[in-house]
């Protein structure tokens, strides 16, 4: 079977044990306004909460909220209980109880912005195998969405800059690559045309009034402390290779890499504003709670003052999760090997191959992940090592805490929309 979605789990390449982090919802701290909804309605351009009666989250594995609760259904789309729609949804500080409103998660981990406009504006609903529900568009009155960095290949910059699982480029190229495309006509055409897609769509069902919240992506490190400088985040200690340390010079990088790419965003964003589309900037929710803040020793994955999702450094053999996953995976490198300590064995004295030299069929990494997937005849590896690639596809994720101030700044943003499809006024 042929996956669209491949860009998810480059990381899923070899798993550390950390038990699934089952978060809490967390709840706004604001207090609820005084008005009643009516007088909301009338004396601001923020949507009163009867008045949505329809709505759809779009996007990929940030608008899924990979790790944070529970898994909504099985299938690598990765849907979970707290990411920042269902809390939009769910939280009564925000939407409120739900009283007969219709809200579609379309949603799936590994989306680019193709998979989007293939897969999450369908007439009507669909099940695709290994992926899960590919729910109808319907007649959504607002949609939100966070897309793009799958088609920068950001899952790579982590596979060969942080976590070293199985590059498929060194960290210098990588983080070349993924400029390129990011600096490319081709991407600005493509997110461009992505958003046109769906506020067109959303004006055919709900007229002027639709309107389409879109986020961008975050600066992820701290870049001016020396917390991370001498340190390397591989998940392979003993191997030889580069060991890449977290340096200020590779964290000005990566995190130049993400503010390029939420540039193109809202630049695409700004040329569909009249046709409803809404920019929600988040990066200062993460003030204070990236990852090398000062004080902050790495890893720390239960750390609960950094708010994105890292991956505890144990290299345990005695974990079941652990070595089930990475010995399938090794077959999967490597179908002559039986187990990762026969893998290690075998390709130690070439430890800076890249998968494509042990196996020719891997030259992306969209192939690495179709050789994943295909080597899983039932659809799902075993329980052990499905529950490993949900912990290894959450690492540079956000935690539930602050998916939840995304949720708030999207509700933040909302014009009133009544239930006949008509924009209220500001001051009416």
């Amino acid at each position: 079977m042929s996956i669209r979605s491949g860009q998810l789990l480059t990381l899923a390449i070899f798993l550390l044990p950390a038990s699934v982090l089952a978060i809490e919802p967390i709840k706004n701290n604001g207090t609820s306004s005084a008005l009643e909804p009516a007088e909301i309605a009338l004396a601001s351009p923020h949507l009163a909460l009867t008045d949505v009666t329809e709505w759809i989250a779009l996007g990929d594995s940030y608008a899924a909220g990979v790790g944070n609760g529970d898994l909504l259904e099985v299938g690598i789309c990765f849907r979970f209980t707290e990411a920042y729609p269902q809390q939009l949804q769910n939280d009564p500080q925000l939407l409120g109880p739900a009283n007969g409103r219709k809200f579609t998660n379309a949603v799936c981990s590994g989306a680019t912005s193709q998979d989007v406009l293939d897969w999450q504006l369908l007439d009507h609903s669909t099940f695709e195998v290994g992926f899960g529900s590919r729910p109808a568009f319907g007649q959504p009155q607002f949609a939100t969405i966070t897309f793009g960095g799958n088609d920068a290949d950001f899952v790579g910059v982590v596979n060969s800059c942080i976590y070293e699982f199985f590059p498929l480029r060194t960290c210098e190229d990588q983080l070349a690559h993924s400029l390129n495309i990011i600096r490319s006509p081709d991407l600005s055409a493509q997110l461009d045309k992505t958003i046109g897609t769906i506020t067109a769509k959303g004006q055919e069902a709900q007229g002027e009034s639709f309107k389409l919240y879109v986020t961008g992506y975050p600066e992820f490190f701290n870049a001016e402390t020396d917390e991370c400088s001498n340190i390397s985040w591989s998940i392979w200690p003993g191997w030889p290779g580069s060991q890449q340390k977290i340096t200020k010079e590779l964290r000005r990088a990566i995190n130049v890499m993400g503010n390029e790419l939420t540039e193109v965003l809202l630049q695409a964003v700004e040329k569909h504003q009249d046709q409803g589309a809404v920019f929600v900037p988040w990066n200062d929710v993460l003030d204070g709670h990236r990852f090398c803040e000062e004080g902050v020793v790495q890893p720390e994955v239960d750390n609960p003052d950094v708010w994105l999702f890292g991956l505890r450094q144990q290299h345990s053999d005695d974990d079941s999760k652990h070595q089930s996953l990475r010995d399938k995976l090794a077959q999967v490198v490597d179908p002559l090997v039986n187990d990762a300590k026969a893998f290690v064995r075998k390709h130690h004295e070439n430890s800076d191959k890249a998968p494509s030299d042990i196996n020719p069929n891997i030259t992306t990494t969209r192939d690495l992940w179709n050789a994943i997937h295909e080597a899983d005849q039932g659809g799902h590896f075993a329980d052990a090592a499905l529950e490993g690639i949900e912990r290894i596809a959450r690492v540079f994720h956000p935690k539930a805490v602050a998916l939840n101030e995304v949720a708030r700044l999207i509700f933040e943003k909302l014009e009133g929309v009544n239930v006949t499809g008509a924009a209220l006024v500001d001051g009416a």
